[in-house]
Order: C-alpha cells, then sequence, then structure tokens
C-alpha cells in the first residue's frame, strides 16, 4: 500500500485581441500559470486498486492593463474602454477516489481503464474585471463575468490499451458538474514509442 505523492506545473502566454461593434479595438499579452499537488493512498485488491487521494490546485491567470483605441476618424477614442491590470486565481482543492485495474488479453492486448471521481472546492470562485471610458477617466466601472462553481462533483474517465510494447491507443472524458455550469472535456489518441 505505497503512498502516492505527485506535483505538476504549466504555463502559457498568449497575445489577445478584442474587437467591439463601436469599432474599437485593443489586444494585450495574458499569461496563465497553474501548480497541482496531489497525494493519495494505493489499495490493490485482487484485481482492482483503489486509491483515496487529495490534491490542491493554484492558478492564476494575469491580464496587463490596455486600452482600447477606436478607427472611426471622426470621434477618436470616445467609446473606447480602459481595463486595469488584473491578477485571477483560483484555488480549488479536490478529495475523492480513483478505480482502475488491467485485464490482459489472450492476444497480449493489456486494457487499462481508469474511474475517478471527487468532489472539488473553489476557495476564490469571482471573476470580476475593472474598466474605465477613456475620456471619462471618473466613469469606472466593474465587470463581474461567469463565477466558478465553489462546490462541485467532477469524473473522470479513461481508457488505455497496449496493443503492442510500443504502441497504446488512449481515450478520456472529463465532465464537471455543479448547481450553477456543467463542463464537459474528451480527448483521444494513438501513441507510439520507438
Amino acid at each position: 500500500m505505497p503512498l502516492l505523492v505527485s506535483g505538476s506545473g504549466c504555463s502559457r502566454f498568449w497575445p489577445a485581441c478584442i474587437l467591439r461593434q463601436t469599432e474599437s479595438w485593443g489586444s494585450k499579452r495574458e499569461a496563465f500559470v497553474l501548480r497541482r499537488l496531489e497525494t493519495g493512498w494505493e489499495q490493490r485488491f485482487a484485481s482492482f486498486t483503489v486509491t483515496p487521494f487529495a490534491a490542491v490546485q493554484f492558478s492564476e491567470l494575469w491580464q496587463p492593463g490596455f486600452a482600447e483605441t477606436t478607427t472611426a476618424v471622426a470621434t477618436p477614442g470616445q467609446l473606447g474602454l480602459s481595463y486595469q491590470s488584473k491578477t485571477t486565481p483560483s484555488l480549488p482543492t479536490f478529495v475523492g477516489v480513483q478505480l482502475d485495474t488491467r485485464v490482459t488479453f489472450a492476444n497480449g492486448m493489456v486494457w487499462s481503464p481508469l474511474a475517478r471521481l471527487s468532489w472539488v472546492h473553489e476557495f476564490e470562485p469571482v471573476r470580476d474585471l475593472t474598466a474605465t471610458l477613456s475620456t471619462l477617466p471618473l466613469a469606472t466601472f466593474g465587470i463581474e463575468g461567469a463565477r466558478a462553481a465553489r462546490d462541485s462533483a467532477r469524473i473522470d474517465l479513461g481508457s488505455k490499451l497496449a496493443i503492442s510494447r510500443n504502441a497504446w491507443l488512449f481515450a478520456s472524458v472529463v465532465g464537471e458538474f455543479s448547481d450553477i455550469s456543467q463542463a464537459y472535456a474528451g480527448k483521444g489518441g494513438v501513441r507510439f514509442t520507438w
């Protein structure tokens, strides 16, 4: 019954362009950083493994301040908005259980299905931004984006089929369900090594 501890992280930077019907536009560069730490206690039974786990995942989205400009010649900048820089944190925690097994077929292929069920609690659900009309610096207002769900259930289902020592087929589906939202994602593919 080994204790499992894993950590991961990623970051991404990308340019963002905004064009509104008022003929105002702006561009900026955003950044995203994610860090996750997970621990679990693997318990093996006859033909399957049960792993209760807990995880914390911290991410931040950095949006620099920027100002729109207008393309209309007669009214330059009258309807353009300025946005203050904003760092949006996210701090969900996960508590759940993972079930997995391995099935070896007579032809040598190995199938590895996996199911994870977890409760997710988000400590930072607010997603807001402050904007100002460029021509009226005192006309500042807040924009509240779609809030993250404070509590949700997450289901991860995955399957891997080793068709040889160097090739695998894989697929996974993730669903997150709460009282305010539902999210689904999936992926599949082939992996080769040499």
